[in-house]
């Protein structure tokens, strides 16, 4: 049972780390006028 929520709470990080850098680079896409 606590190998479970050690694992979701891990996967929830990561998911929030992916979408963190996700809106950096499209935060840096507008800054640069790449869109």
């Amino acid at each position: 049972m606590e190998g479970e929520v050690q694992r979701a709470v891990e996967q929830a990080a990561q998911q929030m780390a992916d979408r963190r850098s996700f809106l950096r680079k499209a935060a840096v896409g507008v800054a640069g006028g790449g869109m």
